[in-house]
C-alpha cells in the first residue's frame, strides 16, 4: 500500500476522530454548573482518555496489518522476480544446448557435448513440463528420426564375435547404435511425475515409425500411452533391442521387423539345429547378436500384427487377450511363462516352431506357415 493512500485514510479519518475524541465527551457529559463540575471535568478527561487509547490500538492494529500485508507482497515480488530469472537461465540453458546439437562441423564431432545437451533438454522439461514438455519431446523425436535412417546393420556386415564355426572371422567387433539415437530415445522413455500431472499427451504421440532403431539399450522404459493409442512404432527395425522390463502397453508395432534372421551372420535353416537358439546358443550371444529381448515386459494392448517376431524372447513378458499377433512371424520365438493363448499362436504363423508355455505345448499348437 502507497504512503498516498494512507494519508487519505488518515484524512477521511479525521472528523471521526474529532467527534470521539472531543465532541462525544461534552455531550455526554452534564452541562449544568453544579458542585459537582469537577466530577464532570475529570468524566470528559477519562473519556477522552478511553477514545484515544480505543485510537492507538486501532493504529497498532492498522500498522500490524499493513506490516504483515507489506510482508506478503515482498515476499510475493520476490516470488515473481525469482521466477522470472529461473525462466530466463532455462531459456539460456535451452539455447545453448540447441547450439551444441547445431549443424556445424565442431558440434558434429563433438558427440559427448551433443549427448549432454539432449540431457539437459529433458531435464528442463522435469523441472518446467507445462513450458519444455512438448518442444523437447517433438525435438528428442525429430533427432532420432534424422539420425535413424540408415540400415548401420547392413553397412557394418558381419562382426567376429557373431560369427558362428560355419562361417570366417573377419576380425571386426560388432557395430553398437548411434550414441545420440540411444540418448534420444531413451530419454523419451523415462516417464516423470511432473509430466503426468500435466495432459500426458505426448506419452501416445511418440511417433518413430519407419526407422533403424537397431541395437539399442531401452531397459525399463515407459512407452505408454495416456489415450487409446500408444507410441507409434510401425514399419521400424528394432533387431537385437532390449526392451527388458519395459512399459510397452498398446504400442504399434504393426510390420515392425525384429527378426533374428535379418541380423547379419544369422545361420541358414539347415546349418544349425532349429532349437540351437536356445538350446545351445551362449546367452551373452543370443542377445549380442540375434534376438530382442522383451523378457519381463509389459506388451498388454500391444499390436504386433504383421510384424516380424522370428526369435524374439518374451519369457516373463505380460501379455493379455488384447495383445495383437496376428499374421505376425513368431518363428522360434520364446513365450515360455506367458498367458499367450492358443487363439493367439494360431492367429500369428511361422516357418519353424515357437517355444510355447507348457499348457500350449502339451496340446501340440502348431504354426501355421507364413
Amino acid at each position: 500500500m502507497s504512503a498516498g493512500w494512507v494519508l487519505l485514510l488518515a484524512l477521511l479519518a479525521s472528523p471521526f476522530v474529532w467527534w470521539l475524541y472531543w465532541i462525544s465527551p461534552r455531550r455526554r457529559v452534564p452541562k449544568t454548573v453544579t458542585k459537582a463540575e469537577l466530577d464532570r471535568l475529570e468524566a470528559e478527561g477519562k473519556l477522552r482518555q478511553a477514545a484515544g487509547q480505543f485510537m492507538a490500538g486501532i493504529g497498532l492494529v492498522a500498522t500490524f496489518a499493513l506490516t504483515v500485508y507489506q510482508t506478503f507482497e515482498t515476499r510475493r515480488e520476490w516470488r515473481d522476480d525469482n521466477a522470472a530469472r529461473s525462466e530466463q537461465a532455462r531459456n539460456v540453458r535451452f539455447t545453448e544446448a540447441l547450439k551444441l546439437l547445431g549443424p556445424d562441423d565442431k558440434a558434429q564431432t563433438n558427440v559427448t557435448g551433443r549427448v549432454a545437451a539432449l540431457h539437459a533438454m529433458h531435464s528442463l522439461a522435469l523441472e518446467n513440463p507445462n513450458g519444455y514438455q512438448d518442444r523437447i519431446i517433438e525435438i528428442l523425436q525429430t533427432h532420432v528420426a534424422s539420425r535413424a535412417k540408415i540400415d548401420r546393420l547392413k553397412e557394418a556386415g558381419l562382426s567376429d564375435e557373431c560369427a558362428i564355426d560355419t562361417r570366417p572371422n573377419n576380425g571386426k567387433s560388432r557395430e553398437d547404435t548411434d550414441p545420440e539415437v540411444q540418448a534420444a530415445t531413451k530419454l523419451l522413455g523415462i516417464r516423470d511425475e511432473a509430466w503426468q500431472q500435466t495432459d500426458g499427451s505426448h506419452f501416445g504421440t511418440i511417433r518413430l515409425e519407419r526407422l533403424y532403431l537397431d541395437n539399442l539399450d531401452l531397459d525399463s522404459i515407459d512407452f505408454r500411452a495416456s489415450g487409446s493409442r500408444g507410441a507409434m512404432l510401425s514399419n521400424s527395425y528394432f533387431r537385437r533391442v532390449n526392451f527388458r522390463n519395459s512399459r510397452l502397453d498398446r504400442a504399434d508395432f504393426r510390420h515392425a521387423i525384429f527378426a533374428d534372421w535379418r541380423t547379419p551372420g544369422y545361420p541358414n535353416i539347415g546349418e544349425v539345429d532349429p532349437r540351437w537358439l536356445y538350446d545351445s546358443e551362449a546367452d551373452w550371444r543370443r542377445y549380442r547378436c540375434w534376438v530382442t529381448d522383451f523378457r519381463g515386459a509389459v506388451v498388454t494392448g500391444a499390436d504386433f500384427s504383421n510384424a516380424e517376431l522370428s526369435g524374439a524372447d518374451f519369457r516373463g513378458a505380460t501379455i493379455d487377450a488384447s495383445t495383437n499377433f496376428e499374421k505376425a512371424d513368431i518363428s522360434r520365438a520364446n513365450f515360455v511363462g506367458t498367458a499367450i493363448s492358443k487363439k493367439q499362436v494360431e492367429s500369428a504363423c511361422g516357418a519353424e516352431q515357437a517355444w510355447l508355455p507348457e499348457t500350449l505345448a502339451r496340446q501340440n499348437v502348431k504354426l501355421n506357415r507364413c
